[in-house]
């Protein structure tokens, strides 16, 4: 627009104080442009002999004003002020929005010929002398560079439309980017809010009376009356829905599922009702299952003795971005210390998102336990097909021929799973040598079979401030005073600045502290934000272990030391 109002024909040489300079255009109209964040402003200068004549040259350009205007379907655009008015001169200014900039340069052009209008025929220019082209790509350096390149104007159009998508396409990331910024900013300032107010005195205070009440808790079960009933107390209390919801969604949908697997399985081939396996009972199944592992051949002679069986589990996640679904199945799998063994786990990721993993099991029908075996893949596959939530996606494959000779050889299985012995679960164990008598403690209850069990703790609590100690780290500490191996503390923290811990716990229930470490697990179950995972039958056992060990001490006390 400024480019238009510097346009002036060649000017002839005139003399002046006995020298030649160029000749003053004559200057009927005058305009100058002028932007800003939001408007852009057009200032036109109208130098006339009479009033009367600047007042006609204004009229016309409002009439065109108030034209563009009336053509408008949100309403007036262009807003035109009168500044000052005189016989000689008379001054208005133009005012749009920045995205109406265009209506404004319209109305140049029509000052520009209206201006060769007003001008002495001389110095007109010719109606064809200006022509106004706009560039096809961003501007004209993109325009110029495209050509450079052999691309004519449809080639540089659909180039230009690229370019354009890519910008976007480049705002865009940035905006995202900018917003994830923001929420670590806003997270960040949470957590620091959060420790701030976990420092006060009160909040140290409310901490070191928890810390008080969990040990006198813990010391309490100790020496509990054996009758007690740590069951019938809440296994897990949240202060708030939101904070069981937040567990939920981190704990429940991977681990647990799998939990849920090893913890339900055997119920669902229970003892005929009203009947229970004796101790001779139980001892001939002993003696049958042992008779079997060492003769397997004579017993299962529908089966090949050393042929390897694959199942092939698949598990998908539930949410697309999210993994760890198939290695918490495949570590409660590992962990149960059955005869199968599990290959590593292979997974692709589809076009959702969706990740899906699989890896396969390996048994052979010669073993003991293979009635167990075809519990977990039969009852895994029927759950699934129910629809029960934690076995979404979740399905083990298998070829049908292998499937039906195991469910012969299962059903002909010394061991199932309504009279299965717990000691006999641990493939791992090593037997002890014969002839040679195992260490036993003083006044210690001896067990048909030492054995190893695991259980997880997870500890969910508020993140305590730096270099103060947590409920997670006293569990720890107590769990290791009772006589039970602690490993390392796992622990991660989520948007609302609670800290979720877990520690893996083992121990054998030939130990002679194995009345101390169960009194201490039920203690630890019983506290809020504080759970114990372990099989039912785990925990039934080493509950019955421990009442042995304490009816054998009658005359035993413990010393309490604050």
């Amino acid at each position: 627009m400024n480019y238009l109002n510097e346009l002036h024909p060649a000017r002839p040489l005139v003399p002046v104080a006995e020298q030649e300079a160029y000749k003053e255009p004559t200057r009927p109209v005058e305009w100058h442009a002028t932007s800003d964040k939001y408007h852009t402003g057009l200032k036109v200068t109208y130098h006339h002999d009479s009033a009367e004549a600047g007042a006609q040259q204004v009229q016309q350009l409002s009439d065109r004003v108030g034209q563009m205007n009336g053509t408008q379907e949100a309403g007036p655009t262009i807003a035109l002020e009168v500044q000052r008015s005189s016989d000689r001169e008379t001054v208005l200014r133009l005012s749009v929005a920045k995205a109406d900039t265009a209506q404004l340069e319209v109305l140049t052009h029509e000052l520009y010929r209206q201006r060769e209008q007003l001008r002495p025929e001389p110095e007109r220019q010719q109606e064809t002398f200006l022509r106004v082209d706009y560039p096809v790509a961003k501007d004209w350096n993109r325009d110029l560079e495209l050509t450079r390149q052999g691309l004519n104007a449809e080639q540089i159009r659909a180039q230009a439309q690229r370019d354009e998508q890519q910008r976007e396409a480049e705002r865009q990331q940035r905006l995202a980017e900018q917003h994830r910024q923001e929420q670590e900013q806003r997270q960040l300032a949470r957590q620091q809010e959060q420790q701030r107010r976990e420092n006060t005195p009160e909040a140290q205070e409310q901490r070191e009376a928890d810390d008080r009440r969990f040990n006198q808790a813990v010391l309490g079960a100790a020496v509990a009356s054996p009758g007690a009933e740590p069951e019938s107390r809440p296994f897990r209390s949240y202060q708030s829905e939101q904070e069981a919801a937040a567990h939920t969604a981190q704990f429940v949908h991977a681990r647990d599922a799998g939990l849920i697997l090893l913890k339900e399985y055997i119920n669902d081939n229970p003892a005929p009702t009203g009947r229970k396996v004796d101790e001779t009972e139980q001892q001939e199944n002993r003696d049958r299952a042992r008779y079997v592992e060492r003769n397997p051949a004579q017993a299962l002679a529908t089966a090949p003795a050393a042929e390897e069986k694959t199942a092939t589990w698949k598990i998908d996640e539930v949410a697309p971005n999210t993994t760890g679904r198939a290695e918490a199945w495949k570590e409660v799998l590992d962990n149960s210390s059955y005869s199968y063994k599990t290959s590593e786990i292979r997974s692709t990721i589809d076009e959702q998102g969706i990740r899906r993993a699989e890896f396969d099991m390996t048994y052979r029908n010669d073993q003991p336990d293979i009635a167990i075996i075809h519990a977990i893949i039969t009852n895994t596959n029927a759950r699934a097909e129910a629809g029960q939530e934690v076995y979404a996606g979740v399905s083990v494959s298998e070829s049908e021929a292998d499937r039906a000779v195991r469910q012969v050889v299962a059903e002909a299985a010394a061991i199932q799973p309504h009279n299965r012995d717990r000691s006999m679960d641990q493939a791992s164990a090593t037997p002890a040598a014969e002839g040679a008598p195992e260490p036993r403690a003083a006044g210690a209850v001896p067990a048909p079979q030492g054995d190893e069990k695991q259980v997880v703790i997870k500890v969910d609590e508020v993140t305590p401030a730096p270099g103060a100690r947590g409920q997670a780290e006293a569990v720890k500490e107590a769990v290791a005073g009772s006589g039970a191996k602690t490993g390392d503390i796992q622990s991660t923290t989520d948007g609302q600045g609670i800290r979720h811990s877990e520690m893996k716990v083992s121990y054998r229930t030939d130990q002679p502290e194995i009345a101390r470490i169960s009194q201490t697990l039920d203690a630890v179950a019983s506290q809020q934000g504080s759970s114990v995972i372990e099989h039912s039958s785990d925990r039934a056992e080493r509950r019955e272990i421990s009442k042995g060990y304490e009816m054998a001490q009658p005359q035993r006390t413990q010393e309490i030391t604050r």
